[in-house]
């Protein structure tokens, strides 16, 4: 069955059609919501919720605006951007505690050094969550994923151009993101 199919089978209640669905685009949603930067901890649980409100909203897809998938990933896109204004609004706590690898001492750096860059990262996660969405993954694709910009404006559904743009805008606020806050480490 074709998706057209299953959803006015699902539409008129047919069993299993909602379920043929799901299996159908989990892991399109899954890779959809990693490739937006979510974590894959949290990308399951996403995956499941999204296409749960796939289902609960079939009666308003309409056919003549997009294909069915388009209109699927398009939640797992706005599910993507809520996931990550709520990292905005309330970080999730990271764990500082190493894992014994990440402590052994090497030539060029001891546990304290592994420390720092770890807080380090922690550091421009925390601002990279403080973009706007739509810098933020462009550059959350870019830097963390390694998506070239061709990548990127497949994934995100725009011009090169525009990822680019995207791209140097985010780095221009994630710098004066950076200097905001060594002023205000400064002042303390």
């Amino acid at each position: 069955m074709d998706d057209a199919q299953l959803v006015a089978g699902a539409l008129a209640g047919k069993a299993g059609c909602c379920d043929a669905l799901y299996m159908r685009y989990r892991s399109q949603v899954w890779s959809a919501v990693t490739a937006m930067g979510v974590p894959e901890s949290a990308a399951d649980d996403m995956a499941q919720e999204i296409l749960a409100a796939v289902c609960l909203k079939l009666a308003q897809f309409d056919p003549t605006q997009a294909l069915f998938s388009t209109w699927v990933i398009g939640f797992a896109k706005k599910a993507a951007a809520k996931y990550w204004r709520a990292q905005a609004r309330h970080p999730a706590l990271q764990s500082l505690d190493a894992t014994p690898e990440e402590c052994m001492a090497s030539d060029e750096s001891g546990p304290a050094a592994v420390y720092e860059r770890k807080l380090l990262r922690q550091s421009v996660r925390d601002l990279v969550c403080r973009l706007r969405p739509k810098l933020r993954e462009p550059v959350i694709l870019y830097w963390f994923k390694e998506l070239t910009v061709a990548e990127i404006a497949r994934v995100l559904g725009r011009p090169d151009s525009t990822v680019r743009d995207q791209l140097k805008e985010g780095m221009r606020d994630l710098r004066t993101l950076a200097a905001g806050e060594a002023a205000l480490a400064g002042a303390r």
